[in-house]
């Protein structure tokens, strides 16, 4: 009696699986790549349609407001810190509102730094040269959520800019906050 040997639908199946389980682990690495690529070659649409800039700018406030948050009990005992705080907080929707936008994440991508650019786009000749010594590393935070840490391989001094990205939709990624260099709190202890 000849047996049927179900061996090849078998391997079959499980080359689907790893193909899927890998295609699914390098997706937000090829969407940062395309981000990137977007980001070098100053194509602004791209990098827009590659953020989520409502979710990047709440992220990037709630951090902003927690520093002010922070700043105040420090100066607790100052009347004019509250002050300052209460009026530095009415001013971070406009800043952030201003300072999120293509053009900067555009900028993060190109050279590692979180610096303010302007609104208008560049002109073809006046676009600077992105920094080749950019160090990208990625680190997974969730099964749909990864962290990624761009930075400059040759200054080490300098920190790094974070940017969490997320899933959207089946394999497709989008850009859901960035991590502001912030100084330290001065209070933590030495290991």
């Amino acid at each position: 009696m000849k047996k049927k040997s179900s061996s090849p639908l078998v391997i079959i199946v499980v080359l689907l699986v790893i193909i899927a389980g890998a295609g699914y682990y390098f997706s937000p690495l090829l969407a940062l790549y395309n981000l990137k690529n977007a980001a070098v070659a100053g194509n602004r649409d791209q990098v827009a349609n590659a953020v989520d800039f409502p979710a990047v700018r709440e992220d990037v406030k709630s951090q902003m407001m927690a520093s002010l948050q922070a700043e105040m009990t420090k100066e607790k005992d100052n009347p004019f810190a509250a002050m300052g705080v209460a009026m530095g907080a009415a001013m971070v929707d406009k800043l952030v509102d201003a300072f999120v936008n293509a053009d900067t994440i555009t900028t993060i991508m190109k050279d590692g730094e979180l610096r303010v650019v302007k609104q208008a786009p560049p002109s073809p000749g006046a676009e600077s040269e992105p920094k080749s010594d950019v160090k990208i590393d990625v680190q997974w935070t969730s099964i749909d959520s990864v962290n990624v840490v761009v930075s400059e391989k040759n200054n080490p001094n300098k920190k790094p800019v974070s940017l969490r990205m997320k899933k959207n939709g089946l394999v497709g990624w989008k850009l859901v906050g960035i991590k502001l260099p912030m100084k330290e709190a001065e209070a933590t202890p030495a290991n």
